[in-house]
């Protein structure tokens, strides 16, 4: 069986580049039969609506088992709605129409749409002809259209008393109409059968999943009726066959008439693309049943090498993906394994294999501790342009060297992202900013998709900040939203003297420090906000506050997901995206003040302890003793509105940030109901060796001494809060 490719694709921009066009669909479903009902007909229908309408701003009306207008007959009310939404449709307007339910055939052989109250006396009351729906759609004046036909026109599993078409028969209907393109949900005699595990029918299951943009085979972000059938071909017939031993084929007629048929994906969070994602995997895994599945590291760019540009983006998505894994396979208990990064690397390098040898001869008889892998993830990062990335993945089978499995979408990331990968930025007033233009409803662009006009906002202004100086180099911080926020950097020997402030050095949107082996720093921040601010710190990629995590460890060669569902133990210095990272509370009482945040704090039990942030060699950080190496030498801080809830770089910095030992310490506990809202300003600091500095940033002179000797005024770390 063939296999395709798994892509994923993310994106940072958008064009504003306009479409003419509107989309529109009617989904039209029938469950509640009288003689002969149809599960997950309700089901099928909700769920496509609901993709339709956030991946790609579809204007979507659905009609299910209506008995509303027409006195409560629901043949007319149904036709009445058909006729309407085909009346509504513009000259260049991309139409879809959905049909689910019984097909059925009078004695003379005409087909017909069977309403709910049907049986067979009442063809004239109770059903719809389908040559009826066929012309009210081809004379309609949509420019790109689609039919999707999930009809038991060939039967069900269930015992019925009327005869029921063939698909065949009910294709033949729609021959000569050359301006639709269809795609009926079986073939010949072939039923439609109900996929009961995923209580859908099997159909209009993969027809979801293929508009989650799992069907975008060549990961350009856009799905085409060309993409969509392959897609169904490959999915369906597979899971009739292997999961319930029948046979289902999805057929495609007029394939020309959907020639122009070009969705554009609207971007989603990354978070969800990711488990979404996973799903796809985990159920490729378990119904293949393979035992385990290795995922390395992502490469970048066509030639499949490790680019710094991307920063720990590759290695973060991977692991994320690695994580979700295990959670699933943990929940389902599916009895796979997720192999650890670390195991699976020593595997790769002992073998000698490279990111181009996945899927090849080399990787077949791959085994760890004794124990065939079967299946690894094969995933590319690819920089379409500025700010645009598309990840396509593979998801390969050692033993044959096919690929088999395929998913896929968009992702646009958010500020707490993109400042993570080391853009700094201050924010003016939301005020301040002008009104956006009103835009059209699909803003399509072959390397970003379909993204909203607050995404792409979000996305701009991370992006222009990218282009300007570091916000610390000005001489004032000024007009962020809500207040003045400066941070600075102190340092001191090992355990002893004051911490002095030690001066930046700026290269564009860089800022760095020097800091050497023995010596201690520590984190200062002035805030001056008439309102409670939130101030997120990471540094090394792990947050300064100690905070609960959900249950993923590793254990020997494998990562294990503990309790899933469950909030976690607390963990000092967890690693974290600045989404998620637990943050510090200036309150408003505390305005035009100082804080220093001097090491890891862990405040998860009766006594508050911190250990000192000291520089080490980076094997001996803290975040290589977690096996987290990607942001050693990268200082994160991050500012947010107080508001009320509603209902870098790939190795080379040589140095990095350990805890000392643990000192007791006093941490005020926030009592407020307030949860960061949106970014006000955002810092990142890399630091270094001087000597390394001098190799990075041309011109650095490394002087005598890397110390200040102006002292800072500050107040102690328990002047702050802890969320």
């Amino acid at each position: 069986m063939k296999r395709t490719i798994l892509a994923l694709a993310l994106f940072l921009t958008a064009s504003s580049m306009s479409f003419a066009t509107e989309f529109k669909a009617l989904l039209v479903g029938i469950e509640d039969y009288e003689i002969a009902p149809l599960d997950f007909i309700r089901n099928d229908v909700t769920q496509f609506t609901g993709i339709l309408m956030e991946r790609y701003d579809c204007q979507v009306q659905m009609v299910i088992n209506t008995t509303q207008m027409c006195e409560g007959i629901p043949r007319i009310s149904i036709m009445e709605r058909i006729e309407h939404w085909c009346g509504s449709l513009g000259t260049n307007d991309t139409a879809l129409l959905y049909i689910s339910g019984h097909g059925v055939r009078d004695e003379t052989g005409k087909l017909y749409l069977a309403m709910t109250n049907f049986n067979r006396r009442n063809f004239d009351a109770a059903a719809i002809p389908i040559e009826w729906i066929r012309d009210q759609f081809g004379k309609s004046a949509g420019r790109n259209k689609l039919l999707l036909i999930d009809t038991c026109f060939a039967g069900t599993a269930k015992s019925i008393d009327f005869e029921q078409a063939t698909s065949d028969e009910v294709t033949a209907v729609f021959a000569d109409m050359k301006d639709v393109a269809i795609i009926a949900s079986s073939r010949g005699d072939e039923k439609s059968w109900i996929w009961n595990d995923a209580k859908h029918s099997l159909f209009t299951y993969w027809l979801i999943e293929a508009f989650k943009g799992h069907a975008d085979l060549d990961g350009d972000r856009f799905i085409t009726i060309g993409e969509l059938v392959e897609y169904l071909q490959d999915n369906v017939p597979w899971i009739a066959n292997t999961t319930l031993g029948q046979d289902q084929n999805p057929v495609v007629i007029n394939e020309l008439a959907g020639a122009d048929f070009n969705l554009p994906l609207r971007a989603i969070a990354l978070r969800r693309l990711i488990d979404d994602v996973a799903e796809q995997i985990d159920l490729q895994v378990r119904l293949g049943n393979f035992a385990r599945i290795g995922i390395p590291e992502f490469t970048t760019g066509n030639d499949q090498t490790f680019d710094a540009r991307y920063g720990a983006l590759p290695r973060n998505i991977a692991e994320d993906l690695r994580n979700a894994l295990a959670r699933r396979a943990q929940r389902n208990r599916s009895g796979y394994s997720v192999l650890s990064e670390n195991a699976l690397r020593e595997v790769l390098h002992s073998k000698g294999i490279t990111p181009s040898d996945l899927g090849t001869a080399k990787t077949r008889n791959m085994q760890i501790g004794g124990e065939e892998i079967p299946v690894l993830v094969d995933g590319q990062l690819l920089m379409c342009n500025a700010g645009s990335i598309s990840l396509r993945v593979c998801l390969v089978a050692t033993s044959e060297g096919g690929q088999v499995g395929q998913a896929g979408g968009a992702a646009i990331l958010n500020s707490n992202e993109l400042a993570k990968s080391g853009i700094s930025a201050k924010f003016v007033a939301v005020a301040e900013l002008p009104a956006p233009e009103r835009e059209p409803r699909l803003i399509p662009n072959p390397s970003a998709g379909l993204v909203s006009p607050g995404q792409r906002a979000e996305v701009q202004r991370m992006q222009e900040a990218a282009m300007l100086p570091h916000p610390l180099e000005t001489t004032s911080n000024n007009n962020a939203t809500g207040g003045t926020f400066d941070v600075w950097i102190e340092t001191r020997p090992i355990g002893r003297g004051n911490y002095t402030r030690r001066p930046f050095i700026f290269q564009d949107n860089d800022c760095f420090i020097p800091l050497s082996n023995g010596e201690e720093y520590q984190i200062v921040f002035k805030v001056e906000s008439s309102e409670d601010v939130f101030v997120k710190v990471l540094v090394d990629g792990l947050n300064t506050l100690s905070q609960q995590q959900p249950g993923i460890t590793t254990r020997g060669l494998y990562v294990e997901a503990i309790d899933p569902d469950g909030e976690g133990a607390s963990v000092v210095a967890p690693r974290v995206s600045l989404d998620d990272a637990r943050p510090w509370v200036v309150p408003q009482r505390a305005r035009e003040s100082t804080f220093a945040v001097p090491g890891f704090f862990d405040v998860s039990g009766r006594a508050d302890t911190v250990r000192r942030f000291q520089i080490v060699d980076a094997d001996e950080s803290m975040g290589a003793r977690k096996n987290y190496t990607e942001q050693i030498g990268l200082i994160t801080v991050a500012f947010y509105k107080a508001v009320t809830p509603s209902a870098g770089t790939r190795g080379g910095f040589r140095i990095g940030t350990d805890g000392g030992p643990a000192e007791r310490t006093r941490v005020e506990r926030y009592a407020g109901d307030k949860v960061p809202g949106e970014m006000i300003a955002v810092y990142n600091i890399r630091y270094m060796t001087p000597e390394m500095l001098a190799q990075t940033v041309e011109g650095y002179v490394i002087p005598a001494s890397t110390r200040a000797t102006t002292p800072a005024v500050r107040q102690p770390a328990p002047g702050l809060r802890r969320r």
